[in-house]
């Protein structure tokens, strides 16, 4: 692209922070504007990173109320919050395994979108790079719902409603960008993933956010029937283990996937 293109972006996560990041490494001039349901950006690292602080509940003990409430309490006593965010790791998908689908539901429409920015975070330097961005004007983020997306006089232009105003917006750029990432984990996303859903050979996981698989990571068909020799592994698992985006969970689950099939096979 021209170094002074006008670009959007879709989504606010740390896949759209790389996208802006490689654009200033090729001395990017254009506009760039982010666009996101909630408007919010992934936030920084501290250091030295402080040790992790232990949770003070266990999965299945808490509801989800009773989880928010404890850990604003701990990052409140705590002088990082981020240290009590990464004790939630080792437990994280425990947690998510023991909500019922109405507390999943509301966790996705409530708290998601913070629970990313804060769990996801920036090394220090990416951060204050992104941060001068955004101080000079050349990147800007906006809160709304993308509703419309068509060409007008060789220009994209996006049509969004404004989570503030309530208003209907436009938007032109020369480059549209989608940084959403988790949409392509759905089956009416991917083509391969919707022929093997049509022949029953995969499911929808009840949030509608990935595929059907049971704990051991193993595919469940159109009957409710667990695969012996089908597994699926990383994002595409999102419905059941929640966090599976960042390498080492995929890496964990890699080897456990690997340890069974080596068990099958012997």
């Amino acid at each position: 692209m021209d170094p002074d293109d006008d670009i959007v972006m879709l989504g606010s996560g740390l896949t759209m922070i790389d996208q802006v990041l490689s654009l200033e490494a090729r001395r990017h001039r254009g506009r760039i504007q982010v666009i996101s349901r909630h408007g919010l950006t992934p936030l920084p690292h501290r250091v030295p990173r402080s040790h992790p602080v232990a949770p003070t509940f266990e999965p299945g003990t808490t509801p989800l109320s009773g989880m928010m409430k404890a850990l604003r309490e701990a990052a409140s006593k705590t002088e990082d919050w981020r240290a009590v965010v990464d004790g939630l790791r080792p437990v994280t998908q425990a947690l998510w395994q023991q909500l019922s689908t109405a507390e999943r539901a509301r966790f996705l429409r409530h708290a998601n979108a913070w629970w990313s920015i804060h769990r996801h975070r920036l090394a220090p330097d990416m951060w204050e790079s992104f941060s001068r961005m955004r101080q000079s004007g050349q990147v800007t983020v906006t809160a709304g719902w993308l509703k419309e997306i068509y060409h007008a006089g060789g220009k994209v232009r996006s049509a969004y409603l404004d989570r503030h105003s309530r208003t209907l917006r436009q938007i032109s750029s020369d480059w549209l960008v989608n940084c959403t990432g988790m949409e392509r984990c759905s089956i009416s996303k991917t083509p391969l993933l919707k022929k093997m859903s049509s022949r029953g050979m995969i499911s929808s996981d009840v949030m509608g956010l990935g595929l059907a698989v049971d704990r051991d990571s193993r595919l469940i068909d159109a009957a409710g029937v667990v695969s012996r020799s089908a597994f699926a592994l990383g994002p595409m698992t999102v419905g059941q283990f929640f966090e599976i985006f960042a390498v080492p969970d995929i890496r964990v689950q890699a080897a456990a996937v690997a340890e069974r099939i080596a068990q099958d096979l012997s």
